[in-house]
């Protein structure tokens, strides 16, 4: 996706920004300046783009901490969607979650967060960003396999809540241990596994 951020006419303006350049030019900033003390102002400037323009892309500075979310949740629903649709919900979203192995170090690849990005993600107001956009995530993940029905909706619902509680848990784990998201993940899904 480019922004047409600048008006191509005016000399001396810098080219369009790409989503993924906004990105990178926010975690730069983050990187030497601190997350705490970048500003949506401060970001839009170095980018070359209006608030208003980086505000249309990203609704707050949690958003810019998880850009991975989005392009992860569409292949996971295309992933979702193609399982047989006999199979069980949950074993359904378990197959899916392992096989995203390759798509995960692709974005990994893509966005590369340093140790100040990563820092601000385990952040109590990151946290709770993430948790909710991945919990809506999963819901409509849900709801594209299952279809729009009440029914359905019920078990979307759950399936976000129970989504939002295992990222929260994720976090606080590598938080807490100083685990890596990864193995605080297999934890988790050890855990939700003895569960159901």
């Amino acid at each position: 996706m480019t922004i047409d951020a600048h008006d191509t006419r005016t000399a001396g303006r810098k080219p369009k920004s790409t989503i993924d350049d906004i990105i990178q030019e926010a975690w730069a900033l983050f990187e030497t300046a601190g997350y705490a003390h970048t500003t949506m102002t401060d970001i839009a400037e170095r980018v070359g783009v209006s608030r208003r323009t980086l505000f249309n892309y990203f609704p707050c500075k949690e958003s810019l901490l998880f850009p991975s979310i989005a392009p992860y949740m569409d292949a996971f629903t295309a992933k979702l969607v193609a399982r047989p649709s006999d199979e069980k919900l949950f074993a359904s979203i378990s197959v899916c979650v392992n096989d995203m192995d390759a798509e995960a170090a692709e974005l990994a690849t893509r966005f590369n967060p340093g140790r100040e990005v990563l820092s601000a993600r385990l952040l109590d107001d990151a946290i709770r960003y993430s948790r909710d956009i991945w919990a809506r995530e999963m819901e409509l993940a849900v709801l594209e396999r299952l279809g729009n029905s009440p029914r359905a909706e019920i078990k979307a619902a759950m399936v976000g809540a129970l989504t939002a509680q295992a990222l929260t848990e994720v976090l606080r784990l590598a938080r807490e241990s100083g685990a890596g998201h990864a193995e605080s993940m297999q934890q988790v899904l050890e855990a939700l596994g003895e569960l159901l």
